[in-house]
C-alpha cells in the first residue's frame, strides 16, 4: 500500500486537465479545459505547487521525459515521477464514482457561516464520532461538552461528514451540488471555467451521533438574569 497523501496526480485526457490529490480520507479533483496530449503522472504536491507559483509566464509547458516531468516556463525544471511498488510511474487512483444521484444543493455562504460558528463555539478536545458534522433535518456538531445546532435541512437522509470534507466544500465560495453513489458522497462546484469535486466515504456510524439528545438539549429554555449599575452601562457606552 502506497500512501498518497502529499502527492498530486496530473492527468490530461480528452482535452481536459485534471489535478487530483488526497489527505487519505477525502479526494479532491480540479478540472479545466486544456489543449494538450494525454498524460497521467503523479509528483510531489508541495514541490509542484511551489514550482508553479514561481513561474511568471502566462503559459506552462509540461512534458514527460523518462521518469521525470519537465516543466518549462521562465526556465526549465524537472520533477521526479512517483513510482509504484513495481518501480513504474504511479497512476493516481480515480475514487470518484462514475454515476451519482443528486441528493441536495447547499449555499456556500450559509455553509461558511455555519462552519465558522461551529468552530468558534466548540473546543479542540474532540473524539471519534464527535469530530464530524451531522447533516439531516439540522446541521449539528459537538465536542461532548458543548453543542452547536443550526436549523437548516440539507438531506432527507442523515449523513455524518468529517470536518475536513466540510472545510474543502467551503473553499470554493460558490454553491455546492451534493450527490451520492453507494458509500461515496460527492460535492461539486464550479469556479470560473474550472470544476472542483470532492468525494469522501460515507461513515456508517451516523446512528451513533446522539442527535435526539442534542435536539432535546437545544429545546430547553434557559432563563438568564443580571443586575448592573446604570452608571457602568453608560460608562461602557461612552467607550464605543
Amino acid at each position: 500500500y502506497l500512501e498518497l497523501s502529499g502527492y498530486i496526480g496530473i492527468s490530461i485526457a480528452e482535452s481536459k486537465l485534471y489535478l487530483n490529490t488526497t489527505d487519505g480520507t477525502n479526494y479532491v479533483c480540479v478540472s479545466d479545459g486544456c489543449l494538450a496530449d494525454d498524460m497521467d503522472v503523479v509528483v510531489n504536491a508541495d514541490l509542484f505547487a511551489k514550482l508553479i507559483n514561481k513561474i511568471n509566464t502566462d503559459t506552462v509547458d509540461m512534458e514527460v521525459v523518462g521518469n521525470s516531468l519537465v516543466i518549462t516556463g521562465n526556465g526549465k525544471y524537472t520533477l521526479e515521477l512517483i513510482p509504484n511498488e513495481a518501480g513504474e510511474p504511479l497512476v493516481f487512483p480515480d475514487k470518484f464514482p462514475a454515476q451519482t444521484e443528486k441528493i441536495g444543493d447547499l449555499s456556500a455562504d450559509a455553509l461558511v457561516s455555519i462552519n465558522s460558528a461551529i468552530k468558534a463555539s466548540l473546543g479542540n478536545d474532540v473524539g471519534s464520532v464527535y469530530t464530524s458534522y451531522y447533516f439531516g433535518d439540522v446541521i449539528a456538531s459537538t465536542d461532548r461538552k458543548m453543542a452547536s445546532i443550526f436549523n437548516l435541512k440539507v438531506f432527507d437522509k442523515p449523513y455524518l461528514l468529517n470536518r475536513e470534507f466540510v472545510d474543502l466544500m467551503v473553499m470554493s465560495g460558490t454553491d455546492i451540488v451534493l450527490s451520492t453513489s453507494d458509500d461515496m458522497l460527492v460535492a461539486e462546484t464550479a469556479v470560473g471555467g474550472s470544476v472542483i469535486s470532492v468525494c469522501t466515504k460515507i461513515p456508517s456510524d451516523v446512528t451513533d451521533f446522539n442527535i435526539d439528545g442534542i435536539n432535546s438539549f437545544a429545546a430547553i429554555e434557559v432563563k438568564s438574569f443580571c443586575r448592573i449599575y446604570k452608571v457602568e452601562i453608560l460608562d461602557l457606552l461612552d467607550r464605543l
